[in-house]
């Protein structure tokens, strides 16, 4: 039965594109599966139709390589691959369209997912435009000395953003294409954090904010040691987490707010301050989620403290400095659409610290803003059937992708995709089975022209 699926489904879409007489732009979910060594297979996931997977493309790549890290671009039809064969690796990125292959950095050592992250790494982040690509390359296995490179699609042109003696990690592009925030760690005799922001295009650093006097966790030397990095919608502020990695027990976790024209950092949470520490590892217990409502609402949900815990939702308002409670609940995850004021909630079903990243449903919700800091939730759309992990809006806020896994963890082999939608009220949502024989990542949006 997937076989038929598989032969005829949006053939009309595909025939358009090699005949170029369609100018209309598709939105598809792309999906990447290994079916042999050296053979990748892109299948693409439409949100509009009936939500079926179209002929895969069949990309074929030296032998014994096989897929690392890929990323999906919601404003172009290219997505980024990363390839490893024998010690080393080779970034890449695929047309969609005209189904052609592009070497962007071969034979490096590139930074791969940290599955020990409370948040998926930013190690390879395409812009909000689609045209260029930021990646963390490792220099110097014995000092895990990286640097970001910016690879430009439109171009081919390929440059090297960080110094030799830096350690790149978490990369975050500003929404209107105009800034990247790089965290970069430099050690001596000690290690000192700093976010840098960098000039899109001139690729000039503008400016260069200290984080280890409020942060210590940054200056660790581990590219967990911040994480969500996220840039306001109006580009004044960078949010992020401190400590994310779950083996750095005794270190606070909390959520910072910079203020970027200002080079002022503020810690907004205080969660594993006022905890009591648990023996023997003395240990403070905290995760997040967080996205940017708007250039001044930064929301935060927080399942916090020991045992069962504590489990919070509030909005933090940047000019106020004051927050206000949403709900005592916790969500994993929190996205708001591109286009309008509903909000993607994914439900918490964790019983504790040891059962947290378990696929869940979501639930959809309208905020809103009343004398610019009044906040009030209501939900439309109470536990859609689009239950998995890593919902994703599609660039025109009309749809939400899900991932499903074959062992109910967030981390573990994608074995379907869901496509939810929402831009017409149903919340009708297609579950799309993948091959639970062949290895397989989601990949994210792509555009099809």
């Amino acid at each position: 039965m997937q076989k038929k699926l598989l032969i005829g489904l949006l053939v009309s879409l595909l025939l358009s594109l090699a005949t170029g007489t369609s100018a209309q732009t598709l939105e598809v979910y792309a999906v990447a599966q290994q079916p042999e060594p050296g053979l990748i297979e892109l299948r693409f996931i439409s949100g509009t139709g009936n939500g079926t997977p179209a002929t895969p493309q069949r990309i074929r790549v030296a032998e014994r390589w096989y897929l690392t890290e890929a990323e999906g671009s919601s404003a172009s039809p290219v997505v980024a691959l990363a390839f490893r064969t024998g010690a080393n690796y080779t970034v890449t990125t695929y047309d969609v369209s005209t189904q052609q292959m592009n070497i962007v950095h071969a034979d490096v050592i590139i930074s791969t997912p940290d599955f020990g992250l409370m948040a998926p790494a930013q190690y390879m982040v395409f812009s909000p435009n689609g045209r260029y690509l930021a990646y963390n390359v490792i220099e110097d296995m014995s000092t895990f000395q990286q640097n970001t490179y910016i690879y430009d699609t439109l171009t081919g042109q390929r440059l090297r953003l960080t110094s030799e003696n830096a350690m790149a990690s978490q990369i975050a592009w500003s929404e209107n294409n105009d800034r990247l925030g790089v965290i970069v760690t430099t050690c001596s005799t000690n290690c000192a954090a700093t976010l840098n922001v960098y000039s899109v295009g001139q690729w000039i650093l503008e400016k260069s904010i200290t984080l280890s006097t409020m942060v210590p966790e940054a200056a660790t030397l581990s590219n967990s040691g911040v994480c969500q990095l996220r840039w306001s919608p109006n580009g004044d502020y960078v949010s992020l987490m401190a400590n994310c990695d779950y083996s750095y027990y005794a270190y606070n976790k909390e959520i910072y707010v910079i203020d970027v024209q200002r080079g002022s950092l503020s810690r907004v949470t205080d969660f594993t301050y006022t905890q009591e520490r648990i023996a023997p590892l003395y240990a403070v217990l905290a995760e997040y989620s967080t996205a940017w409502l708007d250039g001044q609402n930064l929301l935060i949900s927080s399942h916090y403290g020991s045992g069962d815990g504590s489990r919070v939702t509030l909005a933090y308002n940047v000019e106020t400095q004051q927050s206000i409670t949403l709900s005592t609940s916790f969500s994993p995850s929190l996205l708001v659409n591109p286009m309008t004021s509903q909000l993607a909630i994914q439900s918490d079903i964790s019983e504790s610290f040891d059962t947290v990243d378990r696929q869940s449903p979501l639930s959809i919700a309208d905020v809103s803003i009343q004398n610019g800091s009044q906040l009030s939730i209501s939900e439309v759309a109470s536990r859609i059937p689009a239950v998995g992990c890593n919902p994703q809006w599609s660039s025109d806020g009309s749809y939400i992708a899900t991932t499903r896994h074959r062992n109910g963890y967030c981390l573990g082999h994608v074995s379907a995709v869901n496509i939810t939608r929402v831009n017409e009220g149903d919340y009708r949502t297609t579950e799309i089975t993948l091959d639970p024989s062949l290895p397989s990542i989601a990949v994210g949006w792509v555009r099809l022209v």
